[in-house]
C-alpha cells in the first residue's frame, strides 16, 4: 500500500539512483513543498509519486508499484503526467484513455562541459515587470501562464539579454528546475543571444548546486542545435501526457449540457415528431486525441462542413431518410429540420460525408466550451456499412479538433453502443446521469 510521506534521505537516495531522468522529481520536491509525496517503503522504495494539482511525477522500475499506484490513485478524473521516462509512460498509457501528449528528448550539462566563453554579450536577471512580454510569446500561453511566470523570474535565476533597456532574449528556470520558455525577438535573432542565456542560466544552476537539464519536444528542429552548441548531452526520452480515467464529473455534467443545448435549440414541431429519448438515451465520451490516432478504413472518403443552404437540404435529406418511411412524413420532417437548421445564430454545425464524391452521409455537432456533441449520425441506406459511419465521424472529430476542441461526446440509441465503443468511446452509466 502506497503511504503518503515526508522527504527523506532514502528516498532522496532512490531518486538519485537514476539522477538525470528524477533532476524533474527532485525539482518538484524542492521548489513545491506542498506537493504531496508517496511511496510503498519510506527506508526502501521502489517507487516514488509526487503529485501536485492535475500533474503526476513517477519514477518506478517496478510493475508492481505501478499497478498498486495506478489502482489506488487513479481510479477516476483527469490526471497529467510530466517528464517520465518512456519506458514507465509506455506502461501507464496505454491502460487508459488519452487526451494529449507531447514527446521530449532530455538533454543535460556536465559541470565539466560548462563554457562561459561562449558568451559574448552582457546578461542579467530578468525584470519581473517584463513578466508580460515573456507570456506574450510563451508557446504554452494560458489564463493562468503569466502567474507561474512571475512565480518564476521572482523565486529561480533567470537571464536575459536587454537591447536599449528592452528585453530581446531570455529563459527561465521552472518548477521542475527545467530550463524553459526561450525566446529571442525576431528582429534579434542570429546574434547570439540564445547561446549568451543558455550559458549564463546554465552557470547560475550549477552554483545552485544542481544540473542544468533541458525537455526538448520532438519535432524542434531548432533547439537541439542550441542545446548541442552549448554542451548539452543528450539523454535519452521523456514524455508529458495526460489520461483521462472512469466517469469525471466534469464529464458527466458536461453530457448533461450538451443533452440541455440539443433540446433548447430543436423547433417545437420537431421535438414532437423525434424520438428525443431513444436519441439521448445513451451517452458515451472519447478524447478527439484518441479519435485522430484512427486510421479510416474508407476509400475515397471525405467530410466537409456545411456553409450553404443548398448543402443544408442535402444534409437534411438524409437525415431525414433515417427517421420517415413515407413521403408525406418524409416531406413534413424535412421542413422542419430545415426549418431548425437553418435558424439565425444556429447552435449546430452540421457536416457531410462524401464517398467518390458522392454525399452519403451526415453529422452535426453542439460546441459548448471545449466539449464537441455529436448528433444526427446517419448513412444512406444505399451505402449503410459501419465503415461509413465511424469514418463520419472520425474525419468530423478531426474538423473540430481544429478548433480547439478536446473531448467529443455521442448521446445514441442503444443499438449503435458498439459502434462507438469500436472507436474506443466510453458509456456512463445511466445511474451517473441521474
Amino acid at each position: 500500500m502506497l503511504m503518503k510521506v515526508k522527504m527523506n534521505k532514502a528516498i532522496r537516495d532512490f531518486l538519485e539512483s537514476d539522477l538525470i531522468y528524477n533532476l524533474n522529481v527532485l525539482g518538484v520536491i524542492d521548489n513545491m513543498p506542498d506537493a504531496e509525496i508517496y511511496v510503498d517503503d519510506e527506508e526502501a522504495p521502489k517507487g516514488v509519486m509526487v503529485r501536485k494539482d492535475y500533474f503526476n511525477y513517477i519514477y518506478s522500475e517496478d510493475d508492481k508499484f505501478i499497478d498498486e499506484m495506478l489502482e489506488s490513485h487513479f481510479v477516476e478524473g483527469f490526471f497529467g503526467f510530466s517528464g517520465l521516462k518512456k519506458s514507465i509512460a509506455d506502461k501507464i498509457r496505454t491502460r487508459f484513455m488519452n487526451s494529449w501528449e507531447s514527446k521530449c528528448n532530455l538533454y543535460y550539462l556536465p559541470e565539466e562541459a560548462l563554457d562561459l566563453s561562449l558568451i559574448k554579450t552582457p546578461v542579467r536577471d530578468i525584470d519581473v515587470k517584463d513578466a508580460e512580454v515573456v507570456d506574450k510569446y510563451y508557446t504554452y500561453r494560458s489564463p493562468w501562464s503569466i502567474h507561474e511566470i512571475r512565480e518564476d523570474i521572482t523565486n529561480r535565476p533567470s537571464s536575459a539579454v536587454y537591447v536599449d533597456g528592452n528585453i530581446a532574449c531570455w529563459v527561465l528556470i521552472h518548477k521542475d528546475d527545467s530550463m524553459g520558455i526561450m525566446y529571442t525577438k525576431e528582429e534579434h535573432r542570429q546574434k547570439g543571444y540564445a547561446v549568451d542565456v543558455t550559458i549564463d542560466l546554465a552557470e547560475k544552476i550549477i552554483k545552485r548546486g544542481k544540473i542544468p537539464y533541458l525537455q526538448i519536444v520532438e519535432g524542434n528542429s531548432m533547439s537541439p542545435g542550441l542545446a548541442n552548441k552549448c554542451g548539452f548531452i543528450p539523454y535519452g526520452k521523456c514524455e508529458w501526457f495526460g489520461i483521462n480515467v472512469g466517469f469525471p464529473k466534469e464529464t458527466v455534467e458536461a453530457s448533461k449540457k450538451g443533452k440541455e443545448i440539443f433540446i433548447e435549440n430543436l423547433l417545437e414541431p420537431l421535438k414532437n415528431r423525434l424520438r428525443i429519448d431513444n436519441i439521448t438515451e445513451n451517452h458515451g465520451y472519447n478524447t478527439m486525441f484518441e479519435l485522430d490516432k484512427i486510421t479510416c478504413k474508407v476509400d475515397d472518403f471525405k467530410v466537409e462542413e456545411v456553409k450553404d443552404k443548398e448543402n443544408i437540404k442535402k444534409w437534411c435529406e438524409i437525415v431525414t431518410s433515417a427517421y420517415c418511411n413515407n413521403k408525406e412524413e418524409f416531406k413534413v420532417f424535412n421542413d422542419e429540420l430545415f426549418a431548425t437548421m437553418t435558424k439565425e445564430e444556429l447552435p449546430f454545425t452540421l457536416y457531410l460525408g462524401y464517398l467518390n464524391g458522392k454525399v452519403v452521409s451526415a453529422t452535426s455537432t453542439v460546441r459548448f466550451e471545449e466539449v464537441s456533441y455529436f448528433y444526427f449520425t446517419t448513412v444512406l441506406e444505399e451505402a449503410k456499412n459501419r465503415e461509413i459511419e465511424m469514418a463520419t465521424i472520425i474525419e468530423a472529430s478531426r474538423l473540430e479538433m481544429e478548433k480547439d476542441m478536446e473531448l467529443v461526446i455521442v448521446q445514441t440509441c442503444k443499438e449503435k453502443i458498439d459502434l462507438y465503443e469500436e472507436l474506443g468511446f466510453v458509456f456512463i452509466p445511466e445511474e451517473k446521469l441521474v
